[in-house]
């Protein structure tokens, strides 16, 4: 049994999906800081980070700053670390999931005969998740992903996301640099 277990530990384990996946079990990970006289113990925070937010959090913290010309995706979240409210990112987009963790739902879901070369991309923003190929989910109520939202099915603020969403997810997707 997991009797045992830290409670943080059961939670994660009932988030779906695995490493890989574009589900929450692939793509929501702790992020576990120690800076002693800096930040302060057991303090949390639920702002969204992605992997490029290290470069600029860490040159933040040196004191420097990233190299004027360079254009990169990232945001600080070092005023977040120091317990600030800092300018959280507001989403990130995620890419390619490993096939062996995805293809098989998505064929079932979707009906898509050849998925060998199948690309996906996805929006994840602090409570909604749209897929390129047009999967939306409200995560606040869904993090099983298991009830879609079908276009043109969801409120107002759902269906005004959905199309900010499906900008970024065109934008990103035609753009030659990744």
């Amino acid at each position: 049994g997991n009797s045992g277990l830290d409670p943080l530990a059961e939670g994660a384990e009932r988030l779906p999906g695995k490493k890989g996946d574009s589900r929450e079990g692939g793509t929501r990970i702790p992020l576990i800081a120690h800076w002693p006289a800096q930040i302060k113990p057991g303090s949390t925070c639920g702002d969204l980070v992605h992997v490029q937010d290290f470069l600029p959090t860490l040159v933040e913290l040196a004191g420097g700053s990233v190299p004027g010309g360079r254009e990169i995706d990232g945001v600080s979240f070092a005023p977040q670390l120091l317990g600030k409210a800092g300018a959280p990112r507001e989403y990130f987009v995620g890419s390619n999931a490993h096939p062996s963790v995805w293809l098989d739902r998505v064929a079932e879901e979707l009906g898509k005969p050849n998925l060998d070369a199948y690309r996906i991309y996805w929006v994840h923003g602090q409570r909604y998740k749209l897929y390129s190929d047009g999967r939306f989910y409200d995560l606040q109520t869904d993090l099983a992903e298991s009830d879609r939202i079908e276009q043109g099915e969801g409120n107002t603020e759902e269906e005004a996301i959905r199309r900010k969403y499906q900008t970024i997810l065109q934008r990103y997707i035609a753009s030659p640099v990744r």
